[in-house]
């Protein structure tokens, strides 16, 4: 069986390749909502499963000043997101490195937390809140010497 005519010839051309892409996304999509399923039940069954001794070891990675792991014996919010994120394998553990030496490379004083001052040290090189603090106290400063003298 071909198509005869070159009106038939025509259709056929257009129409078996659209026929097979409809097909290929309705598969596509079955297949989709599949493994959507699959892992939803996975995630649903990590959640609900009970922590062992062992992931509260996997978790506990708190690093000493020479890189190496120490566990404290505590899990901090950090720890808890990076075991979680990378066991549900939603991240991986390259990635989370990445993460925290970008946080690092942002806390120019290294004092845990990110500043305004932090990102401007970052951005521009100057401690600009802390000039303005300075410069705050050198007025202060001259008043004051100026309210002695007077």
């Amino acid at each position: 069986l071909s198509p005869q005519t070159l009106s038939t010839r025509l259709i056929a051309a257009f129409y078996l390749p659209l026929c097979i892409s409809i097909m290929a996304k309705i598969f596509s999509d079955i297949t989709a909502k599949f493994m959507e399923k699959r892992a939803q039940e996975a995630e649903d069954s990590f959640y609900n499963r009970k922590f062992t001794l062992d992931d509260l070891r996997a978790m506990d990675m708190d690093m000493d000043d020479a890189g190496k792991e120490n566990g404290d014996g505590s899990v901090s919010v950090g720890e808890f997101l990076e075991f979680m994120l990378v066991t549900m394998n939603k991240v991986s553990r390259e990635d989370m490195k990445e993460l925290i030496d970008l946080y690092s490379i942002l806390d120019t004083d290294s004092d845990g937390s990110l500043t305004l001052n932090d990102l401007q040290m970052r951005a521009f090189g100057e401690d600009k809140f802390r000039d303005e603090e300075e410069d705050e106290e050198r007025q202060i400063s001259v008043i004051g010497k100026n309210e002695i003298v007077n």
